[in-house]
């Protein structure tokens, strides 16, 4: 137990260095990095595994034997003129000296011991499915918020040169307008929309930044920057051929909700257990010895007492166990019907986003600021006016987001359906 203490203790403080640190990052980090660095040194995952060292300190507990007790009595502190002559003590001491001591030792029957060693042993698993639980909880958190990054940042480069090209006409025109050499409305239309765009980019830069904060809590590291991230979009969009034909089944087995009720049960049960041994009485063994208190002067005498179970046969305690037996069956059988549906739902739905993105082809229509630029030159040639410039400007950025909230959607389903499971597919 010591060790583990030792562990952990240097655990926190390698973290707390890293989390000192300065300076960038050496490598671009994935997600599977950050899982790493955040399993090794996130808060809420060490607290977790303090719940088993104190289920094992419950364990442990419970195998020790109950201590005995030790009783001195009828200790006379002076003595009379009439009383007996009693052999000394020691020397001449004690002649009219009484006293009695009592042993006694509880001796626990119909293996009550045992039993409450087994339930804190089931009771350690649901401390074990915890920290499982914990560690699902902020594995997906932390890879569906690196998804949203990876989009967010796309979103901020493409809307950045936007928002250059925009500025960059809003001067050209600002001036020939000042020339007089074109119409106003048409520097004030590109201003306008350069300061829409500008707008936009400020809230995706404000969601880009409130992303990233979410990973240095995850992993500790408050000096983890956008440019230490590999945050190339995920390419792969044929994520249902991973999806095993025993789906439903593998999922009964790895699913964090029902693993707990199945554990649950198993306590119920031997709760259940506890309780019927509980009503059959303790024995408590008595070792008494008595001097001068008695017709003889050392009297040691054995005894046994029980109570008797005429009103009290821990009647309460049982029925409460097989109701709370009933209740996991019942939470169970709830459990499984819930995760069918919502298994069926999340393929239905990695389907649907799967069949959309195959439709589309516009995540490979090339480099936006290349497009921007032909266009811009198509704009100076006067083949397409302002408003057709500026029409399609926005089309393409709308129709980008559009695929890039698709496909961000698409992602994370598939994360949200290996959480469900409890496993990577």
């Amino acid at each position: 137990m010591v060790y583990k203490y030792i562990a952990t203790f240097c655990t926190l403080l390698l973290c707390s260095i890293l989390y000192a640190q300065d300076g960038p990052t050496p490598k671009s980090l994935t997600a599977k990095d950050l899982e790493t660095q955040f399993l090794q040194c996130n808060y809420e995952i060490l607290i977790a595994k303090y719940g088993i060292d104190r289920a094992d300190a419950e364990i442990m507990q419970q195998r020790l034997f109950p201590n005995p007790n030790l009783a001195i009595s009828e200790v006379n502190l002076w003595v009379n003129r009439k009383h007996e002559q009693l052999a000394p003590l020691f020397g001449k001491y004690g002649t009219g000296q009484q006293f009695s001591a009592e042993l006694d030792q509880l001796i626990e029957t119909a293996g009550k011991r045992k039993k409450r060693i087994r339930v804190a042993q089931l009771e350690k698993n649901n401390a074990l499915l915890d920290l499982e639980e914990t560690f699902l909880n902020l594995r997906f958190d932390l890879r569906t918020t690196f998804v949203s990054l990876q989009k967010v940042t796309i979103e901020v480069q493409e809307v950045t040169a936007m928002v250059d090209q925009l500025t960059r006409l809003s001067t050209q025109y600002e001036r020939h307008a000042n020339l007089q050499s074109i119409n106003k409305a048409d520097f004030f239309r590109i201003r306008s929309a350069a300061i829409a765009w500008k707008e936009e980019l400020i809230s995706l830069q404000t969601e880009q930044l409130t992303l990233l904060n979410h990973l240095r809590r995850y992993t500790q590291k408050s000096q983890l920057h956008l440019e230490d991230l590999e945050l190339s979009p995920p390419e792969e969009n044929m994520l249902t051929k991973r999806i095993p034909a025993n789906l439903k089944e593998l999922a009964y087995e790895t699913h964090i909700a029902l693993k707990r009720v199945k554990n649950n049960q198993f306590l119920a049960d031997s709760e259940l257990m506890l309780e019927k041994a509980n009503r059959i009485p303790d024995i408590n063994a008595h070792i008494m010895y008595d001097r001068g208190g008695n017709i003889m002067q050392d009297f040691v005498a054995v005894g046994i007492s029980m109570d008797l179970p005429l009103f009290n046969k821990n009647q309460g305690h049982i029925r409460s166990a097989k109701i709370r037996i009933q209740q996991e069956q019942e939470r169970r059988t709830g459990l499984e019907l819930e995760l069918e549906q919502a298994l069926t739902r999340l393929i239905s739905q990695l389907d649907l986003y799967e069949s959309t993105l195959e439709e589309q082809d516009i995540h490979h229509t090339g480099n936006f600021r290349q497009i921007l630029q032909n266009y811009e030159k198509n704009l100076h040639a006067q083949q397409v006016t302002l408003l057709e410039f500026i029409d399609f400007s926005e089309s393409y950025i709308n129709a980008r987001k559009a695929y890039l909230n698709l496909q961000e959607k698409y992602h994370q389903t598939f994360e949200e359906l290996q959480y469900t499971i409890g496993k990577d597919l």
